[in-house]
């Protein structure tokens, strides 16, 4: 639920939350955010036009290595494939912050392996990735740090 009753402030590299900021963060979703109809080759053309720090040729890259269809409609993939392509067009900007929420919701085991292996060899060394997971045996060997929440706090 929603908490209204907090105090404090977030900035994002020193600065209060807003336009500029949203420049610097890339965020993955816990669900499928991409219209149905959507190509993976549309998709990227996409993220180029509206993100200036969108990598092209890396997600087309990734997307070949990872066999993701590249003529495929979003709605006719499966759901480890349109979680790839999401996490790839995410990885693919040049961000300073990374949020994922639940990349792997709802995945099998081995795609799962397969998509952490991916944020561990794609992501930048000089940014900051912060991942939301119930899933922390599957991800506990990728970690630097880890934040435990239980009832929000």
């Amino acid at each position: 639920g929603l908490n209204l009753n907090y105090q404090g402030e977030v900035k994002i590299l020193n600065q209060k939350i807003g336009i500029e900021t949203k420049k610097s963060v890339a965020f993955l979703s816990d669900g499928d955010f991409l219209d149905p109809k959507l190509t993976p080759l549309k998709a990227i053309a996409f993220y180029r036009d509206f993100f200036s720090d969108f990598d092209s040729l890396k997600a087309l890259n990734l997307l070949k290595r990872f066999s993701v269809p590249l003529k495929r409609e979003f709605k006719a993939l499966s759901k480890g494939m349109r979680e790839k392509l999401q996490l790839i067009l995410t990885l693919s900007r040049n961000a300073s912050l990374y949020l994922f929420d639940e990349p792997v919701a709802g995945i099998d085991p081995i795609a799962r392996e397969e998509i952490f292996e991916l944020i561990a060899k794609e992501f930048s060394q000089n940014a900051s990735l912060l991942v939301s997971t119930h899933l922390v045996v599957d991800v506990e060997k990728y970690l630097d740090s880890a934040i435990f929440l239980k009832e929000a706090k």
